[in-house]
């Protein structure tokens, strides 16, 4: 899922802020602050390791 990343400061947001909700990522687009943020792909969890055991 992608994700807005602050570059620069705008409001309550720092450089480095990640913004993930919807509805926030759709207004700071569609408004003055656009040029404020890239969007990128919000890294994945990394999976539990496997506890599966080999037979024997």
């Amino acid at each position: 899922m992608p994700v807005l990343l602050v570059v620069h400061p705008f409001g309550d947001h720092q450089r480095g802020d990640q913004i993930d909700d919807a509805a926030t990522m759709a207004a700071i687009l569609g408004g003055v602050d656009a040029d404020k943020v890239v969007q990128v792909a919000a890294p994945s969890p990394t999976p539990p390791p496997s506890t599966a055991q080999e037979p024997n």
